[in-house]
């Protein structure tokens, strides 16, 4: 199994992808693909069964430059739209740990002319 991490390390620097590109692909985090690299962590049957193939796919030389530039624009589009759905759901506990509204008042976003109001009301309080 040594083996076929150093070979994954192999096609993984000379593609120049990052460690969590390549984890990414392998449906696994970036800290636990470093652990698997540096032995600290052992590699499980399924996982070197995923990374078996990635290595196939990847380390081929009948890839064209396309081919390589389509896998690796497929990657970052993966990981972009994780990010954004994981920004959308931190936006939107941060929206909702925020929002205190009075007994029975429906939600609403702090929007400039909700400012607005919330400011007159309480300078006619005064």
């Amino acid at each position: 199994m040594s083996d076929l991490i150093e070979r994954a390390e192999m096609v993984r620097r000379r593609l120049r992808l990052r460690q969590a590109v390549v984890a990414a692909a392998l449906n696994i985090s970036q800290g636990h693909y470093s652990k698997v690299v540096a032995r600290r962590t052992p590699l499980a049957r399924n996982l070197a069964e995923r990374l078996a193939a990635w290595v196939d796919v990847n380390s081929t030389g009948e890839h064209a430059d396309g081919d390589l530039v389509t896998h690796r624009m497929a990657m970052l589009a993966e990981s972009i739209q994780r990010q954004c759905v994981e920004l959308l759901q931190l936006t939107t506990r941060g929206i909702h740990a925020s929002a205190s509204p009075a007994d029975g008042e429906p939600f609403q976003p702090k929007t400039a002319s909700n400012l607005e109001t919330t400011r007159k009301a309480a300078d006619s309080e005064r």
